[in-house]
């Protein structure tokens, strides 16, 4: 109420998120489902990374073994890269406390939570999301220090893929600076290296506002229309049940772009809600109403392709490249398989590919596929 007053200005609805708030969520669901829920310390994981001010950033994991590392697909779900948008975070938090609550009673999200290990990442931002509760609450970026009086870069333009190309600042000062190089910042590394560790089949990024899906690609990238087609089944499929909208990214350097781009990730961006700090009541009530698309993407997506990339030397799994021609993509793009047990997945339109595994010091191979429906995998070792 201090801060409120001296800044001429009401807090939040405290009913929202604080840091530590955040935190507490993923242990709680850890004390009420111990044998599904695990939490997980991005920051501390090989390869990643705490914030300029020393945070952490959390996950919750969800699996049937969730202590082990299984051989299944992985999903992703993210919320608040952006530290002012208090209600993304609503959704990610919703989201696992349904699908853990719903365990024994839903077959379809049993299913999903059998057969595959799924990550919750409710706040990106940890130190922007401090800023919001304690400074201004209008706060977007993180927290770098650029200069003596500049702060932040947002973290949702600094993702490596075809960053800076359009829809970024390169002044410290603005809202979207884009940061002194691509992947800069610290919680973009640890997010990058949690995609490259699972290799997630599908990713969800929630932001706000705008009650819209966010097609694949940015305006700025050349997209083959076969592509578009394809992702646009994606968008729709997801924002249908939440009956949203849909438009382009805001911007090139965005992370469903990078994780798309640099590993396979079905991706998408979701912006919620129609302002950043509604009334909580207004926020309990978007999360209701996303949640059905959120479900969809968890019980129906799957890619065409799944199976493992071992070597034929040991059976050793490989972390390998599989690329599909004709080449539709148009920036470099590829799949990735994960290096602890070779699993991949790859997504593809309707029709016939000849589909090309590669690893470094291995004969690639390649192999003929014909998909004829989504979310139907076919099985390719």
């Amino acid at each position: 109420a201090e801060r409120a007053a001296a800044l001429g200005e009401d807090l939040p609805d405290l009913a929202y998120y604080e840091v530590a708030e955040i935190e507490a969520a993923i242990d709680a669901e850890v004390l009420l489902h111990p044998g599904l829920a695990q939490k997980v310390d991005l920051s501390t994981l090989p390869g990643g990374q705490f914030t300029h001010q020393g945070r952490s950033i959390y996950a919750l994991k969800v699996s049937d073994n969730v202590g082990v590392d299984e051989d299944e697909p992985a999903i992703v779900l993210a919320a608040q890269h952006h530290a002012r948008e208090l209600n993304s975070p609503v959704m990610v938090i919703g989201a696992m406390q349904r699908l853990l609550a719903a365990y024994a009673t839903d077959p379809a999200l049993r299913a999903v939570v059998d057969g595959h290990e799924i990550y919750f990442v409710p706040m990106v931002n940890p130190d922007g999301v401090h800023h919001v509760w304690n400074v201004n609450n209008n706060w977007r970026k993180n927290r770098r220090q650029n200069s003596t009086t500049s702060f932040g870069v947002d973290l949702n333009r600094n993702y490596p893929f075809l960053w800076g190309l359009c829809g970024a600042s390169t002044t410290t000062t603005s809202d979207t600076y884009r940061g002194p190089s691509p992947g800069s910042e610290p919680e973009v590394q640890t997010l990058r290296n949690l995609i490259t560790r699972v290799r997630p089949e599908v990713y969800l990024d929630f932001h706000s506002s705008g009650q819209q899906v966010l097609r694949m690609w940015a305006p700025c990238a050349t997209v083959n229309s076969t592509m578009q087609v394809f992702q646009q089944r994606y968008a729709d499929d997801l924002r249908a049940p939440m009956t949203y909208g849909t438009r382009d990214p805001s911007a090139s350097g965005e992370a469903p772009e990078d994780h798309y781009s640099s590993g396979g990730t079905l991706s998408f961006l979701v912006e919620i809600g129609t302002s950043f700090q509604p009334v909580y009541a207004t926020t309990v009530a978007e999360e209701a109403r996303v949640w059905p698309g959120i479900r969809q993407a968890l019980t129906a997506w799957r890619p065409a392709l799944r199976g493992h990339v071992r070597s034929s030397a040991g059976n050793v799994p490989l972390a390998a490249t599989v690329t599909f021609a004709p080449n539709l993509l148009n920036h470099g793009e590829v799949t990735k398989s994960r290096s602890r047990d070779g699993r991949y997945g790859l997504w593809l339109p309707l029709g016939t590919w000849n589909v090309t595994f590669a690893a470094p010091g291995h004969d690639s191979r390649t192999i003929a596929v014909t998909v004829a429906s989504y979310d139907q995998p076919v099985d390719v070792e």
